[in-house]
Protein backbone atom coordinates (compact mmCIF):
# COMPACT_ATOMS: atom_id res chain seq x y z
CA UNK A 1 0.00 0.00 0.00
CA UNK A 2 1.90 3.72 -0.64
CA UNK A 3 2.64 5.19 1.98
CA UNK A 4 -0.24 7.82 4.60
CA UNK A 5 -3.40 5.65 3.02
CA UNK A 6 -6.17 5.64 5.50
CA UNK A 7 -7.09 2.41 6.34
CA UNK A 8 -10.63 2.51 5.30
CA UNK A 9 -9.32 3.19 2.11
CA UNK A 10 -7.55 -0.24 1.89
CA UNK A 11 -10.54 -2.38 1.01
CA UNK A 12 -10.87 -0.15 -2.28
CA UNK A 13 -7.19 -0.08 -3.22
CA UNK A 14 -5.68 -3.71 -2.41
CA UNK A 15 -8.24 -5.19 -5.32
CA UNK A 16 -7.28 -2.51 -7.28
CA UNK A 17 -3.51 -2.99 -6.91
CA UNK A 18 -3.82 -7.18 -7.39
CA UNK A 19 -6.06 -6.39 -10.37
CA UNK A 20 -3.27 -4.01 -11.69
CA UNK A 21 -0.44 -6.87 -11.08
CA UNK A 22 -2.31 -8.98 -13.98
CA UNK A 23 -3.39 -6.25 -16.52
CA UNK A 24 0.17 -4.68 -17.19
CA UNK A 25 1.69 -7.47 -18.15
CA UNK A 26 -1.14 -8.74 -20.59
CA UNK A 27 -1.44 -4.70 -21.58
CA UNK A 28 1.93 -5.10 -22.66
CA UNK A 29 2.15 -8.58 -24.37
CA UNK A 30 -1.41 -7.16 -26.35
CA UNK A 31 0.22 -4.26 -27.23
CA UNK A 32 3.35 -5.62 -28.45
CA UNK A 33 1.56 -8.29 -30.30
CA UNK A 34 -0.80 -5.66 -32.36
CA UNK A 35 1.95 -3.85 -33.29
CA UNK A 36 4.01 -6.89 -34.33
CA UNK A 37 0.98 -7.94 -36.46
CA UNK A 38 0.05 -4.67 -38.00
CA UNK A 39 2.73 -4.42 -40.26
CA UNK A 40 1.86 -7.45 -41.90
CA UNK A 41 -1.28 -7.06 -41.99
CA UNK A 42 -1.17 -3.85 -43.89
CA UNK A 43 1.31 -5.96 -46.46
CA UNK A 44 -1.41 -9.04 -46.51
CA UNK A 45 -3.44 -6.11 -47.44
CA UNK A 46 -1.67 -4.11 -50.21
CA UNK A 47 -0.69 -7.57 -51.88
CA UNK A 48 -4.01 -8.68 -51.71
CA UNK A 49 -5.06 -5.26 -53.85
CA UNK A 50 -3.30 -7.61 -56.65
CA UNK A 51 -5.73 -10.38 -56.71
CA UNK A 52 -9.14 -8.11 -55.95
CA UNK A 53 -8.26 -6.03 -58.97
CA UNK A 54 -7.08 -9.11 -61.14
CA UNK A 55 -10.44 -10.65 -60.48
CA UNK A 56 -13.10 -7.97 -60.16
CA UNK A 57 -11.98 -6.85 -63.78
CA UNK A 58 -11.87 -10.06 -65.04
CA UNK A 59 -8.42 -9.11 -66.52
CA UNK A 60 -4.72 -10.34 -65.78
CA UNK A 61 -3.61 -7.29 -67.42
CA UNK A 62 -5.36 -5.02 -64.66
CA UNK A 63 -3.91 -7.85 -62.02
CA UNK A 64 -0.02 -7.49 -63.53
CA UNK A 65 -0.66 -3.35 -63.96
CA UNK A 66 -1.47 -3.34 -60.04
CA UNK A 67 1.19 -5.60 -58.90
CA UNK A 68 4.01 -2.81 -60.03
CA UNK A 69 2.36 -0.56 -57.65
CA UNK A 70 1.82 -3.22 -54.64
CA UNK A 71 4.84 -4.92 -54.79
CA UNK A 72 6.87 -1.79 -54.19
CA UNK A 73 4.84 -0.60 -51.75
CA UNK A 74 4.81 -3.98 -50.14
CA UNK A 75 8.63 -3.50 -50.05
CA UNK A 76 8.54 -0.24 -49.26
CA UNK A 77 5.75 -0.56 -45.68
CA UNK A 78 8.88 -3.40 -45.03
CA UNK A 79 11.34 -1.82 -45.09
CA UNK A 80 9.48 0.74 -43.02
CA UNK A 81 8.47 -1.51 -40.37
CA UNK A 82 11.73 -2.58 -39.82
CA UNK A 83 13.90 0.25 -39.47
CA UNK A 84 11.30 2.39 -37.35
CA UNK A 85 8.92 0.15 -36.31
CA UNK A 86 10.62 -2.57 -34.43
CA UNK A 87 13.48 -0.87 -32.94
CA UNK A 88 10.67 1.97 -31.47
CA UNK A 89 8.58 -1.17 -30.33
CA UNK A 90 11.79 -2.51 -28.41
CA UNK A 91 12.24 0.94 -26.85
CA UNK A 92 9.11 1.04 -25.46
CA UNK A 93 8.19 -2.04 -24.39
CA UNK A 94 12.00 -2.40 -22.49
CA UNK A 95 11.12 1.26 -21.03
CA UNK A 96 7.83 0.04 -20.26
CA UNK A 97 9.07 -2.87 -18.45
CA UNK A 98 11.50 -1.47 -16.39
CA UNK A 99 8.74 1.03 -15.31
CA UNK A 100 6.74 -1.67 -14.38
CA UNK A 101 9.54 -3.49 -12.47
CA UNK A 102 10.47 -0.38 -10.89
CA UNK A 103 7.28 0.69 -9.67
CA UNK A 104 6.51 -3.41 -8.13
CA UNK A 105 10.18 -3.26 -6.45
CA UNK A 106 9.86 0.19 -4.38
CA UNK A 107 12.58 0.81 -1.85
CA UNK A 108 11.30 1.54 1.65
CA UNK A 109 13.25 4.44 3.43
Amino acid sequence: MPHGVHPALWVILIPIEILGMFVRPFALTMRLAANMTGGHIAILAILSMIFIMADSTRSAAVGLGMSLIALPLSVGVSVLEAVVVVPVQAFVFTLLTAVFVGMAIHAHH
